[in-house]
């Protein structure tokens, strides 16, 4: 796997509409995927390239929360964005630390 630089944005949201899930946000290549898969199922998977937003269920203990792996080409982002957001109670934001000098200006956005 990659060297991931993972930064956790973890806000408590209020009211009772809004879910119990996490998405994972970053550019393309990532590795959200990968991590989807590695939390989700338990497995590694080849590299990847999302066309559409996926969820699962990860688990700790007795506790479980719904992941929602959000496309990272801009294309398809923000659509799939649109779609889960009202779901998330937080976010994980994936970043590749091999390729962040090259990609910081789109990580800024």
């Amino acid at each position: 796997m990659t060297r991931t630089v993972i930064v956790l944005l973890w806000r408590l949201l209020r009211g009772t509409s809004r879910g119990r899930g996490i998405l994972l946000l970053g550019l393309c290549e990532s590795g959200k995927t990968q991590m989807f898969s590695r939390l989700c199922h338990g497995v590694d998977v080849v590299s990847v390239t999302s066309v559409k937003e996926s969820s699962g269920t990860y688990t700790a203990g007795k506790k479980s929360l719904t992941l929602y792996d959000v496309p990272g080409h801009e294309r398809i982002r923000y659509g799939a964005l649109e779609k889960v957001k009202k779901l998330a109670r937080g976010i994980l934001f994936v970043v590749d630390s091999g390729t962040i000098q090259k990609d910081v200006r789109d990580v800024a956005e």
